[in-house]
């Protein structure tokens, strides 16, 4: 197996595997790998496989520098929140899918060797076609072949690493091809009466337009100035809706009040199923249970385009109510999703960086 750089491989080739792979989904795309290099991580060593006649797997790849307080790791990882992993072509013979691990994993090794990382971390995406199948493997080759601990630790104010210790994170994933009164009885009982007073006050659904940015950027604003958030520069979201937009990869929905746009969801379509991105709301509307109404219109938006999920994100069932974290995704357990768990883990390099961290989990 050849590894090809990201820099050196061809575009093209690249995206029709991942639009072909069971196991990609549209964070393995290369437009994507080049919007997170943009804004998130500029160190990109994302690279292709290549066995000879064709490329055969793809692997996003990324260096950060992530830190708590005065603690700091240096972070070899396949994304953070928009997971990927490495995606095969389909239909590979079991000798073929062996020689293609074991190169990823040996050239991931030697990227993190040569960067010094403190840790690597790995993932499976959610929404690729294979993970919402039959054939979903809740433990991956990295962890029974390689010495990765399976999961994540998560402190208060979320990732706090440590080898060993893991927090049960459960992606919310809503099964649609269902009858709209079928999803609005899945939804936990206050849910149900916030829409209904959502509709009671006239509030109302919107696609967005062919150029939603700059309304949904007023939003965020708006929304930001209540949150205290940081706010990603509003290119990202330019570049964001340039580069999938025109494909029918991403979407705006809008909540109006008597006309006026209100709040507003980022929705990223692949693969039959939708990606919750970010969600925006003008706080005068949050007595009307605009947020709510946010979502289950979104559902309901996405039922009706013959979509078959809706991913809200993490919640975590383990963790005090108080904690920030927990405050932050309790909202997404609301809609009736079926729980997945997010398939993510760690290699430590240097273990003993660790200690505190472990030391706070566990007092």
């Amino acid at each position: 197996m050849k590894i090809i750089p990201f820099d050196r491989a061809v575009m093209d080739e690249w995206d029709a595997l991942c639009d072909t792979s069971s196991q990609a989904w549209l964070f393995h795309r290369a437009d994507w790998v080049k919007i997170e290099t943009r804004y998130f991580f500029p160190d990109n060593h994302s690279f292709a496989l290549h066995d000879g006649r064709r490329m055969v797997a793809v692997q996003p790849l990324y260096q950060a520098r992530l830190g708590l307080g005065s603690w700091s790791e240096a972070l070899l990882h396949s994304g953070m929140h928009r997971h990927t992993g490495l995606a095969l072509v389909d239909g590979l013979d079991a000798g073929a899918v062996n020689a293609a691990r074991s190169a990823a994993m040996r050239h991931i090794n030697e990227i993190a060797s040569s960067v010094d990382a403190d840790r690597i971390q790995l993932n499976s995406q959610n929404l690729a076609p294979q993970n919402l199948s039959p054939l979903r493997s809740e433990i991956p080759f990295w962890v029974t072949g390689y010495g990765y601990f399976l999961g994540l630790g998560i402190g208060p104010n979320g990732m706090a690493p440590a080898p060993g210790l893991a927090t049960c994170c459960a992606d919310q994933i809503v099964a649609l091809g269902q009858p709209e009164a079928s999803l609005f009885s899945q939804l936990e009982e206050g849910c149900r009466r916030a829409v209904r007073k959502a509709q009671a006050a006239g509030l109302e659904l919107s696609e967005g337009n062919d150029a939603p940015v700059a309304d949904y950027y007023e939003l965020a604003e708006i929304s930001a100035a209540r949150t205290g958030e940081s706010l990603a520069p509003r290119f990202y979201y330019e570049d964001v809706w340039r580069a999938f937009g025109a494909q029918g990869l991403c979407k705006t929905i809008f909540v109006l009040s008597g006309g006026r746009k209100v709040a507003a969801l980022w929705l990223l379509i692949h693969k039959g199923a939708a990606h919750f991105l970010g969600g925006v709301s003008d706080p005068a509307y949050l007595p009307m249970r605009v947020n709510d109404f946010l979502h289950w219109s979104a559902i309901v938006w996405a039922n009706h385009q013959g979509l078959t999920h809706y991913r809200l994100g993490p919640v975590f069932p383990e963790l005090p109510d108080d904690w920030p974290v927990a405050r932050v995704s309790r909202f997404k357990g609301k809609f009736g999703g079926t729980s997945y768990s997010t398939i993510q883990g760690s290699y430590f390099r240097h273990p003993e960086k660790y200690l505190e961290t472990g030391r706070t989990q566990l007092s």
